[in-house]
């Protein structure tokens, strides 16, 4: 069985009731978060906590893992 790494970048498309807390969680315990969302304030407030804030979902998907 393969066990990620805990330096793993995790991705996120979409910040939405789930997502968005879900992201903070993530960069409160210390992990590297890449996110993308169609809302641009919503990537802002990601941003302001440390998420890596790509141009869009398909860089979110070559910058996760």
């Amino acid at each position: 069985m393969n066990t990620p790494s805990r330096n793993a970048t995790v991705g996120f498309v979409g910040l939405g009731d789930m997502g968005a807390p879900m992201v903070a969680n993530l960069l409160r315990k210390g992990h590297a978060v890449v996110v993308f969302d169609l809302v641009d304030e919503k990537m802002a407030q990601a941003g302001s906590l440390g998420a890596h804030r790509p141009s869009g979902p398909a860089h979110v998907a070559r910058q996760a893992g």
